[in-house]
């Protein structure tokens, strides 16, 4: 893919108002998961870093980060992961879903479809 048409998917990525919107643009945009795509996120940090800004480096960091886990136990997952982490899902819920195992927290997560928002 062209590094400014995944640069500028990856800002709007950043720039969703909403959590879901986050994970919209993810699943409509796959090459979010990709090495290229952590690669340029990698590099984005490091400038930000260079260049003293906090605030674009922290961004371009929760980002990664966040795309990181997608590909570690999917988009679902990761986004009912950080909201549970923002306190969005009820207590009871967040202990149940963090002691299934991956594969059958997945499968609770497309039947809830949950979205992170």
């Amino acid at each position: 893919m062209d590094p400014v048409q995944l640069f500028d998917i990856i800002q709007s990525f950043i720039q969703a108002d909403t959590w879901a919107a986050s994970q919209r643009i993810i699943e409509a945009h796959p090459e979010l998961l990709s090495d290229e795509a952590d690669r340029l996120l990698g590099q984005l940090v490091a400038l930000a870093r260079q260049q003293d800004d906090t605030q674009a480096g922290g961004a371009f960091t929760e980002a990664r980060q966040l795309l990181a886990r997608c590909r570690q136990v999917g988009v679902k997952a990761a986004f009912a992961e950080r909201a549970a982490e923002r306190g969005e899902i009820p207590s009871e819920l967040e202990a149940f879903l963090t002691a299934l195992p991956p594969e059958q927290r997945q499968i609770l997560l497309d039947a809830m479809e949950l979205d992170g928002s």
